[in-house]
């Protein structure tokens, strides 16, 4: 089985629906059923990168991304997509996510959005 990638803009923010979606990121990591991944916009905070340990987080920075591709959301996006497998399941819990579209267009074992 490949990773379990959870896509979310601000991994930081602390709305209801994230604050579930760590935990039960936090749940799948204690379990260790299959990888945990984060693709997010946002660098984690200290405080989340604590909570999900073990976990792989994916940000523009850890892609390489420039400046350039910086200011073309889209091409961001698709960059940080790009590390998505086949074998993945992939989950956007957020209906508003800037990723929905894109998440939409991947070829992956799963989705669940």
């Amino acid at each position: 089985m490949g990773a379990i990638i959870y896509i979310m803009d601000d991994i930081n923010y602390r709305g209801g629906a994230h604050v579930a979606t760590l935990l039960q990121a936090q749940y799948l990591l204690r379990a260790a059923v299959a990888p945990v991944t984060v693709i997010t916009l946002v660098p984690p905070q200290a405080d989340v990168a604590v909570a999900l340990a073990g976990a792989k987080i994916i940000t523009p920075e850890t892609v390489g991304v420039d400046e350039k591709l910086a200011v073309h959301p889209d091409k961001l996006r698709a960059a940080l997509l790009s590390t998505v497998a086949a074998e993945d399941v992939v989950c956007v819990p957020f209906e508003n996510s800037a990723f929905r579209a894109q998440v939409a267009q991947l070829r992956c074992k799963q989705k669940i959005q």
